[in-house]
């Protein structure tokens, strides 16, 4: 291949890389909506795209890596290794491959990540252009419920629409896309120039469009994940020329927080606030049975202490009992089935489906990242830099409360830790 037909094809991988970040932000979505082919979702093509980027990287031989981003792949293998042993206890391989792909592919765009790090400045653009379209989105199904399920039935991939219009059912929006993780890029914006498209004003109105969708899901951890992505960024990207801008920011966060309590009480009857305050008896039932699902994850794995019960098959290893009420209504029902497929931690997940080595692995890995970010913090790093580092951690929230066995988190997850890994100034 000549020179000039070699760096076309280089600008094509580069294009496709950014392209696949965008899909992966994306709530996943039918790219033929009328016909609905299984094949045609927005997730398929970004997998395609993974792998044919990699394939094609490998076949060029252009393949470089620092010393610590050696380091972080060796992390992932030892974990995707430990996940791939799992295997072994698993009662159906079925459920362990439908988890295991996820795992696989999350490796492949982890490894293009590193390759293609040095965009991490358009990488920023693509999700802050992302996070206008899901936060549309999501305020869409907010105040138009009715016409959002009409236009999504045709759009949005069936089990996943299915999973959001239960979630409207009972007054939360539900969409794995991860706003707040983006909170933090703009507000590095805001604090190394003089803001988004040169205007601080623009960015601070986005600012607060990635803050919306947290308050407006009635999900008590996404309110969590836009508390510490928020004030990590305030409190920790804040300097003396965005001082002013910082407190408008605040105030801003509080009248939208306040607003979107005030209609979410008025549309469905309770709202984020009522949540904390375990005003609803179906909050304290919710964590009572979480604490339950953990119980029942933690005995998972002391009775399969090595290799788990098999990645993706928790639910495989549930009592029948517990997978079916005559009490509850089909939504409820279904809403408690899809409850039931996962213990909502990550810690409960990992002992129970992979084993103690495997957790304990996690732990080791967690501590390793910690240890890393913070020394990047004390000393004069890039604030884009940082920025990576505060959404990562805010995304880890996420899997503290909630499954984390889909694609998007998986990808997402390892591509951010790749991302706090880069400073250009090493290279």
């Amino acid at each position: 291949m000549n020179q000039k037909n070699s760096s076309k094809l280089s600008q094509y991988l580069i294009y496709g890389f950014l392209l696949s970040f965008f899909l992966i932000k994306l709530p996943p979505i039918y790219i033929v909506p009328l016909f609905h082919p299984s094949l045609s979702t927005s997730y398929v093509l970004f997998t395609f795209i993974v792998i044919a980027i990699s394939i094609t990287l490998v076949l060029k031989k252009e393949i470089k890596f620092t010393k610590k981003e050696k380091k972080l792949l060796i992390i992932f293998i030892i974990y995707f290794t430990l996940a791939s042993l799992s295997s072994i206890n698993a009662v159906s391989i079925t459920d362990f491959f439908q988890s295991y792909k996820n795992v696989v592919i999350a490796g492949l765009f982890l490894f293009l990540t590193i390759q293609f790090r040095e965009y991490y400045k358009k990488i920023i653009w693509i999700l802050i252009f992302s996070m206008i379209i899901t936060s549309s989105y999501q305020l869409f199904a907010f105040f138009s419920p009715n016409i959002f399920k009409l236009i999504g039935d045709i759009f949005i991939e069936q089990k996943h629409f299915n999973l959001v219009s239960l979630d409207l059912y009972r007054g939360r929006i539900f969409t794995e896309t991860y706003e707040e993780i983006v909170f933090p890029l703009i507000f590095a914006l805001l604090a190394s120039k003089k803001g988004f498209l040169g205007n601080p004003i623009i960015s601070m109105l986005l600012l607060l469009l990635s803050a919306i969708p947290s308050f407006i899901s009635n999900f008590r951890t996404r309110i969590i994940m836009i508390t510490i992505s928020a004030f990590c960024s305030i409190f920790l990207l804040t300097n003396r020329k965005i001082i002013y801008s910082s407190a408008i920011i605040i105030l801003g966060l509080f009248i939208i927080g306040s607003t979107i309590n005030y209609l979410s009480s008025s549309f469905f009857g309770y709202s984020y606030f009522d949540r904390f305050l375990l005003t609803n008896t179906q909050d304290t039932i919710s964590i009572v049975s979480r604490n339950d699902s953990i119980n029942k994850a933690l005995d998972m794995g002391i009775a399969n202490p090595f290799f788990g019960v098999g990645l993706g098959n928790y639910y495989n290893h549930i009592p029948n009992q517990y997978k079916f009420s005559s009490t509850l209504n089909s939504n409820s029902q279904e809403l408690s089935n899809i409850a039931l497929q996962n213990p909502h931690n990550i810690f409960a997940q990992l002992f129970a489906e992979t084993g103690f080595f495997s957790v304990g692995f996690y732990f080791v890995m967690l501590f390793i990242f910690l240890k890393s970010d913070i020394s990047i913090f004390r000393k004069n790093k890039p604030t884009y830099q940082k920025a990576f580092i505060i959404s990562f951690w805010t995304l880890f929230t996420y899997s503290l409360f909630n499954p984390v066995t889909s694609l998007a988190y998986n990808s997402l997850f390892w591509s951010f830790r790749a991302l706090a890994n880069y400073d250009k100034s090493t290279y």
